[in-house]
């Protein structure tokens, strides 16, 4: 369900943003129009950009709970051990102090010149972190690339002038409505 969900924000910022759809589309054409092999995955670093930039703006899992094993203190609070607390990818992920502009669309953040989520060792943690990461995040990247590379090959693809992207957190995001698209083959 995590992918499913990162893969909608995926398509839908493609959508919402034709421009890098369409180059994406320009990769996923140089990369080949048949089927894939894993070697040729390393072949679509702007595919691989625009789905980390999707569990940035819209992690595929908004809360973490965790239990504190010892005290510590945390911007002037002591919390004790033994303290069930919540971690918020999003709220990293959408902070000024790592991030340029957070809230705007912009896959290039992950580009090796730019790195910004190398700024802050939790600054980026869609599939959670260090002893708790998740298991399936090689697979989830994977499925990504192969899926958005038939997608944008297959499909020109938007949304309505003005839509709003309106994204239900629980159990896992998910757009309200369905995500309306406007499909045309190619």
């Amino acid at each position: 369900m995590t992918s499913t969900s990162t893969l909608t924000t995926s398509v839908y910022a493609l959508a919402a943003h034709p421009a890098w759809q369409s180059r994406l589309r320009e990769e996923a054409r140089a990369a080949g129009t048949g089927p894939l092999a894993y070697a040729d995955l390393d072949r679509l670093p702007q595919t691989e950009r625009v789905f980390n930039e999707a569990m940035r703006l819209y992690a595929p899992v908004p809360y973490i709970p965790r239990r504190a094993l010892r005290e510590f203190e945390w911007r002037g609070f002591t919390i004790p051990a033994n303290t069930q607390v919540t971690v918020s990818p999003d709220s990293a992920h959408h902070d000024p102090a790592i991030w340029s502009d957070p809230g705007r669309f912009d896959p290039e953040r992950f580009a090796p010149e730019r790195a910004e989520h190398k700024r802050h060792a939790f600054g980026y943690v869609p599939y959670g972190g260090g002893a708790h990461k998740c298991l399936g995040m090689h697979f989830a990247n994977i499925l990504a690339k192969v899926f958005l590379h038939r997608f944008v090959l297959s499909y020109e693809f938007s949304v309505a002038d003005g839509y709003m992207y309106d994204v239900q957190q629980m159990p896992i995001p998910k757009p309200r409505d369905g995500l309306p698209l406007r499909l045309r083959a190619l």
